[in-house]
């Protein structure tokens, strides 16, 4: 709508540029096409007549991803996710590939799309998890979708890509993985809450969520501890923030989260267990399979 641009026939190539104008998509609004071309690379292939379209397009992230997933390309129910999955602006390059076949016949098609997404928002990536983020990169094509960038969830700052893939063999399941923050905020907001004081300090750990389709989210966490403060009054045992250590922490993501697996260990300390959780996502009980603390408690 309201487009402005030039065509060109040189060579047998025709060219149609947008220099200005905009698609209106079925959800988000509207979407600002300038500098989009369609190109027929040769017009004298009468069957099945090669067809590319490169795309420009900045809108509404929800206006980019209801586009995307109108048919054939459908990159979102492909993905068995909403195309308002997030708030936020979309700033994208696409390249589309198909051939002209007669009506009635199916053209095989072939793109890839890459950009950056701003003001991201959502809660719908991770369930019952809020994501943040000034910016991430995103690429798309037949094979997979990817996002990646730095943001936060549920306030914890995240460096982080999430990958679906895509095509008849895919399962619909998805992955988040990356680096999270670690300290005593961010263990309570996966639902490992522990005793005022244990932890303090900050460091980073290794995060890895898998999205089974239909089942809740599993989560795993590591970190070889530095940078954080590890503190056991009972035990008169302590593991300054200079010094490593290890910590592991697994289990599923949930209105009330589960803590199947939690080890921790630094100079003098070892210890195995599991954490239970209230219904308030308060906790109930650490349950330790092991703890050996220096050589006089096993």
């Amino acid at each position: 709508e309201q487009a402005r641009g030039h065509v060109s026939l040189l060579a047998k190539r025709f060219v149609l540029s947008v220099d200005k104008g905009h698609v209106t998509a079925p959800e988000g609004g509207q979407l600002d096409i300038a500098s989009s071309a369609f190109i027929i690379p040769d017009v004298t292939i009468r069957d099945g007549t090669p067809v590319v379209v490169r795309l420009a397009s900045k809108s509404s992230v929800t206006a980019a991803l209801s586009i995307l997933n109108r048919p054939p390309l459908s990159v979102m129910d492909k993905a068995n996710l909403p195309v308002d999955i997030a708030t936020g602006q979309a700033d994208l390059q696409a390249t589309i590939a198909f051939s002209m076949v007669p009506k009635g016949e199916k053209a095989q098609l072939e793109y890839t799309a890459a950009g950056q997404l701003n003001g991201v928002k959502t809660e719908r990536l991770v369930p019952s998890r809020k994501l943040e983020a000034a910016a991430l990169r995103v690429v798309a094509s037949n094979r997979e979708v990817r996002i990646s960038g730095q943001g936060t969830l549920d306030g914890v700052p995240f460096d982080v890509a999430w990958a679906q893939t895509l095509g008849p063999d895919a399962t619909g399941s998805s992955r988040l993985q990356g680096q999270i923050e670690l300290s005593n905020s961010a263990l309570s907001a996966f639902g490992v809450s522990l005793p005022p004081g244990s932890v303090s300090g900050q460091g980073t750990a290794n995060i890895q969520v898998e999205l089974p389709k239909g089942e809740p989210p599993a989560f795993d966490l590591s970190s070889d501890l530095r940078g954080v403060t590890l503190n056991a009054p009972p035990l008169s045992w302590t593991k300054l923030a200079q010094t490593p250590g290890n910590l592991r922490v697994s289990g599923t993501l949930g209105p009330v989260p589960r803590v199947e697996k939690l080890e921790v260990s630094g100079p003098g300390l070892s210890a195995s267990g599991s954490v239970a959780l209230s219904e308030a996502r308060a906790l109930d009980r650490v349950k330790l399979n092991r703890l050996t603390v220096g050589d006089w408690l096993d």
